[in-house]
């Protein structure tokens, strides 16, 4: 049986972006003539690198929040699966694809296990994903004796740094990792059945199971390539402090969480874009240098952005209301 009038259109592409684009520009005019070094130097691309974990995050976080979901356990997998690649190469001498597996199989499999538990048993997605959280961030502080796990005079030590400190075209390697994963799932949102039947689900859950959407199955795949990308982070993460470090991670999801939701998507479900949350995060990204390069001191810098966040979700309430 196929979907022949969901209960709300999905919006697959969003006018808003193109204000949220206009504000990142204007915002790195502002801090480019207050400040020339934000533009020079190679700034911009040490900022894209500073921010890729997040935004390659925040492309399964989209399809979370357009389900009408969350996953607050994505930190803690990029805390657990990074202490467990690093471990492979420590301990048991892995080469570098090992290890980038064991990374994305930790991820996978924390992510499947959401899915089945909110796909298959309609357990809520906070709760799950809260215990989750703390599943995982327990687990990296038991594996690694909460210690880091440098991989110093491994033979996969020269790859590994390469991760994250190399570069391709002069672009850096994160930054790619992140324009890929950001492109395959706009597409994937946008132009698969299974990308529309998210927005469908999202929209209205009930609907769209009468109406014969797979919705246990959606679910429990986008929950599985929220946490697949969150071990694809945990080993950027991993590489960039060179060692497995069990408190890193913990804490990104706020980040990641606030990126979707500045982008335009909407916790109620059914609105959202990942190209959208690409520009939350490059938005973030900026403020946070911003805040840095005119002078203002770290203890401020949760509080403006938690007011960008409040902002950015009032405006999104006061356009819909229109």
């Amino acid at each position: 049986m196929t979907v022949s009038s969901p209960a709300r259109k999905p919006r697959f592409t969003a006018p808003r972006e193109t204000g949220i684009f206009l504000v990142l520009l204007a915002m790195a005019a502002f801090l480019a003539l207050v400040n020339p070094r934000f533009l020079g130097g190679g700034n911009p691309m040490v900022l894209a690198r500073q921010f890729s974990m997040v935004g390659i995050m925040a492309v399964g976080m989209t399809m979370v929040i357009v389900l009408g979901g969350i996953d607050l356990s994505v930190g803690a997998v990029v805390a657990l699966s990074g202490c467990l690649a690093t471990q492979a190469m420590r301990h048991w001498d892995c080469p570098l694809w090992v290890a980038v597996i064991v990374s994305l199989g930790v991820g996978l499999a924390v992510g499947c296990v959401n899915g089945a538990l909110i796909g298959f048993f309609r357990m809520a997605p906070f709760v799950v994903t809260l215990g989750t959280m703390g599943m995982a961030a327990s687990l990296a502080l038991v594996v690694t004796e909460a210690q880091q796990v440098p991989v110093k005079g491994c033979a996969a030590e020269a790859g590994f740094y390469a991760i994250a400190e190399g570069y391709f075209l002069g672009v850096p390697n994160p930054v790619w990792l992140m324009a890929v994963a950001v492109a395959v799932g706009h597409l994937f949102m946008g132009l698969t059945r299974t990308g529309r039947h998210i927005y469908y689900i999202g929209a209205n859950e009930e609907a769209a199971r009468l109406s014969g959407l797979r919705v246990t199955a959606v679910k429990w795949g986008v929950y599985a390539v929220c946490g697949l990308l969150a071990g694809l982070a945990g080993i950027i993460m991993a590489s960039r402090g060179r060692s497995g470090q069990p408190t890193e991670g913990p804490g990104s999801e706020l980040q990641v969480i606030a990126a979707v939701i500045i982008g335009g998507a909407s916790f109620s479900g059914g609105v959202g874009t990942v190209l959208g949350s690409f520009l939350g995060t490059a938005t973030l990204g900026v403020l946070s240098q911003g805040l840095i390069l005119l002078g203002i001191g770290t203890n401020w810098q949760g509080f403006v952005g938690g007011a960008v966040i409040i902002g950015a979700v009032a405006l999104g309430l006061l356009r819909r209301r229109k």
